[in-house]
């Protein structure tokens, strides 16, 4: 997929830097860009169909009152998550996706990795089962191009145990009782706030997976990062990054 002599950047949402965020615009964006990977957020709609947004209340990026959950796909897709506060009207009308059309469109991009986060709160609303058939029947297509990721160790519990998936285990601490649980069952991808990690020069914990950091937009961080064996890193303004050349050790 890539030169394993850099670093991989990976589209945080996209390419939110210019285009609004989770959008099927921005990865469009951020594939033409040349991006290898890209990181979406997944949450259900009243019916349970898996849409790309981030927020459980939609107002941040659409402007409309309520949660996702609250509305059904249909009326979700009548509204424009443009980001008006932060982007104007310059990308309206910009419709909630459904995570197949992310499908159709990371099917002109063969080899491009799709990290979907599951977003845990979605289980408040429907069975984490449920969801995961639901998420896994629709990226059939690009399945082997894949990582479901998610805070919820649960869900990738599941999705490990019934589909053989890779999975990403994002870590809300970064502290000896989370070593305990991936070192007792490993997953594929430990992802990291990179602010979250000790300072150098200590290195993360090693073990059989690979190491996934979040939000890098600055050359010497992706640099210390690469150092330190993360090959992953996720940023907010993939363009840019892409011209760097980070060596990765």
């Amino acid at each position: 997929m890539s030169d394993k002599a850099e670093v991989v950047w990976v589209g945080h949402r996209g390419y939110p830097e210019l285009y609004p965020e989770n959008s099927l615009l921005g990865i469009e964006k951020a594939l033409q860009a040349g991006a290898k990977a890209i990181e979406i957020d997944l949450q259900a709609s009243l019916e349970g169909e898996p849409v790309l947004f981030h927020d459980e209340e939609l107002f941040r990026t659409s402007g409309n009152v309520g949660a996702v959950r609250d509305y059904p796909l249909e009326k979700l897709r009548s509204f424009s998550a443009h980001e008006p506060q932060r982007l104007g009207k310059q990308y309206f009308p910009c419709p909630i996706a459904h995570l197949r059309e992310v499908v159709d469109l990371l099917r002109a991009y063969p080899g491009a990795r799709l990290f979907v986060e599951i977003k845990a709160e979605v289980f408040n609303q429907i069975p984490r089962q449920i969801f995961l058939n639901r998420i896994w029947q629709v990226l059939q297509p690009i399945r082997q191009d894949c990582v479901l990721i998610s805070f919820d160790l649960y869900v990738l519990r599941l999705a490990q145990d019934h589909f053989r998936c890779p999975v990403g285990w994002v870590l809300t601490r970064y502290d000896q009782q989370s070593y305990a649980r991936v070192q007792s069952r490993p997953v594929d991808y430990l992802i990291c706030n990179v602010r979250k990690l000790p300072p150098l020069p200590e290195q993360p914990w090693q073990g059989p997976w690979e190491w996934f950091v979040y939000d890098v937009v600055d050359e010497s961080l992706a640099k210390a990062c690469a150092q330190r064996g993360i090959r992953w890193i996720e940023t907010w303004n993939i363009g840019a990054m892409l011209k760097l050349k980070v060596p990765f050790v």
